[in-house]
């Protein structure tokens, strides 16, 4: 005959994760909810997982991005007829972790975020040309940037 223990049978994974200063949260959470502890556990992580902003892809820029962008200012501002039809190009999060190069305004008018304009570039090149250590370092400045904003 098999030597059987009572009580509940078990189900999925146990995992043991050390809470520490979390768990009097998880206990506030789980009383309002009328959860038990594990419940409680359970949708916190779940509810954490689903959150967009927890899986948005973090867009990088490249040194080509920022070499894309200096030739389509260029290009924009020689075919402008005057100061008044100057707009500024920049690179923006489409939303999908994707960097694109499109015009400011434009990425205003969609609501994605713009990452950095060639506005900002034409003032860190101060009259020279962009090089490709420029780039480099322009490219690392942004993303640095980035990462304190989030």
């Amino acid at each position: 005959m098999e030597n059987r223990k009572g009580g509940r049978p078990h189900i999925g994974n146990i995992v043991s994760v050390a809470l520490g200063d979390v768990l009097p949260r998880v206990d506030t959470y789980r009383a309002e909810h009328g959860l038990s502890r594990a419940a409680a556990i359970r949708t916190l992580i779940t509810l954490g997982l689903e959150n967009p902003m927890i899986n948005a892809q973090t867009p990088t820029v490249t040194a080509d991005h920022i070499r894309e962008l200096d030739d389509a200012q260029r290009a924009l501002s020689a075919s402008a007829t005057d100061r008044t039809d100057l707009r500024y190009m920049a690179l923006a999060d489409t939303g999908d972790g994707e960097v694109s190069t499109v015009v400011a305004a434009t990425a205003d008018d969609r609501g994605w975020d713009v990452l950095y304009t060639a506005d900002d570039l034409l003032a860190w090149l101060d009259g020279t040309e962009l090089t490709d250590s420029d780039a480099a370092v322009v490219a690392a400045e942004v993303n640095d940037e980035l990462s304190r904003k989030r």
